[in-house]
């Protein structure tokens, strides 16, 4: 067996950093910016909370909410909104990190 670990990937989404609500408030921001009613908070965790951007405005254009001539729009503002909030919300904390990986390395993981 080889020791030898070249890598990890970590989706740490809803794990060490919950961006449930940015996703939200980012997708409405796309949403009134390109003419388009809000999702509703209800919603959001009921239906779309998850989803790619892509799967999102397929069922909202499903509904009759969009138009398929803004997904390309609505999902670039999306990820400007996205990118923005993470910056303002999202605290790095360099101690915590080091901490985690720190452990990690401390496994004995063979793969």
């Amino acid at each position: 067996m080889n020791n030898n670990i070249k890598g990890l990937i970590f989706d740490l989404d809803g794990v060490l950093v919950d961006t449930k609500n940015i996703h939200f408030e980012s997708l409405n921001l796309a949403l009134i910016n390109n003419g388009f009613k809000e999702i509703s908070y209800k919603d959001h965790l009921n239906i779309y909370d998850g989803l790619p951007t892509i799967q999102k405005l397929r069922l909202l254009k499903k509904k009759g909410l969009i138009k398929i001539d803004k997904f390309k729009s609505i999902s670039l503002e999306k990820k400007f909104h996205t990118n923005k909030l993470l910056k303002k919300k999202i605290k790095f904390k360099k101690k915590i990190y080091i901490q985690f990986f720190k452990y990690f390395k401390t496994l004995k993981i063979f793969i």
